[in-house]
């Protein structure tokens, strides 16, 4: 689809439901523009299977993406903001309504929690701007997002990289289940501030150009584990494992447990752009037109390292995305 006013898109998010028809696709960008588009597989099409999509909303600034000009001040006068990142999930609240959830990134270092509500037979939809504040991270603009829900046990956890290196972990699950809560009993919600759990400084020397996510869980035992992979401006890689406990209440909250790293400097010849992970394999190119693939495992002394496997040269000149499917 078209970009609204040709607001450039800096970033994609795909997200669906097991239990959902179809999925949802978000981007943001410039102007503080966010589209949303649907795609579902059209089966009875003529053609042999057909992606039907579709945009069913777009939110816009304040003021619009074309304000009228006024004489200010030069104190007074407020740049364009833009979205640097975006990550989404999926919430099935009955048989035809969806919600949307989507954490974004600014230019002017915030970074929130929106919503979008899709009435699938009607088509109507409504934004919820306010549902969660993320505060005291880092003061530096967010150039990466990952965030995982583990629905069955009420819990969502995110991970956030900023342009000085650091990487930041929050946990989301009381403001979601808060907004789930008043959404199901019809109540307004009131915006939640919350704080990161921890924040890891100086996992790179420069900023955090991608991230990568992949969330185990042992609901019996009430444990999660999260390896989070990190491609930075200086060249290197970084693979960090987090383990949380599930906390006792309706909250869903988490408290984390332990931590560990692995990092690779100069692991590519310039500036990584995107990493991919399923959490034993790690995929990663830059700018140096290269992708490597390495190995995320426990050595016989059970500290966590990161080894090259491969590494071959690639066509596209300046790699900004990859995504993989591990068959077999």
């Amino acid at each position: 689809g078209e970009c609204v006013a040709g607001a450039q898109v800096r970033s994609l998010s795909y997200s669906g439901h097991k239990e959902a028809q179809g999925a949802y696709v978000t981007a943001v960008g410039a102007k503080e523009v966010v589209m949303v588009w649907k795609i579902v597989y059209n089966s009875s099409s003529e053609e042999e299977g057909c992606l039907q999509c579709e945009l069913i909303s777009t939110k816009e600034p304040k003021g619009g993406l074309r304000p009228k000009m006024k004489k200010v001040s030069a104190k007074d006068q407020v740049t364009d903001l833009r979205h640097l990142a975006v990550d989404t999930f999926v919430y099935k609240v009955d048989g035809s309504t969806d919600v949307i959830f989507m954490l974004v990134s600014s230019a002017d270092a915030s970074v929130k929690v929106t919503a979008l509500q899709v009435d699938r037979r009607t088509g109507s939809t409504k934004w919820h701007n306010k549902v969660c504040d993320l505060v005291n991270g880092s003061r530096n603009p967010t150039l990466s997002i990952r965030w995982k829900e583990i629905e069955s046990l009420g819990t969502s956890v995110a991970f956030t990289g900023s342009t000085d290196g650091a990487i930041c972990c929050w946990d989301t699950s009381m403001a979601i289940n808060s907004f789930k809560n008043a959404l199901a009993k019809g109540e307004d919600h009131q915006c939640i501030e919350i704080s990161p759990l921890k924040k890891f400084q100086g996992v790179h020397a420069s900023g955090v150009n991608s991230l990568a996510l992949k969330v185990s869980a042992s609901e019996g035992l009430g444990q999660l584990q999260a390896r989070v992979v990190s491609g930075g401006d200086d060249q290197a890689l970084h693979a960090k494992e987090v383990r949380f406990r599930v906390l006792d209440g309706s909250s869903g909250g988490v408290a984390m447990t332990s931590d560990r790293g692995a990092h690779v400097a100069n692991s590519h010849y310039s500036a990584l752009r995107s990493v991919w992970t399923d959490g034993t394999f790690v995929l990663s190119t830059g700018l140096d037109q290269r992708l490597n693939i390495s190995r995320l495992f426990d050595d016989e002394k059970q500290v966590l390292r990161l080894e090259l496997l491969s590494r071959m040269a690639v066509e596209a000149g300046e790699t900004e995305a990859l995504s993989a499917l591990i068959s077999g």
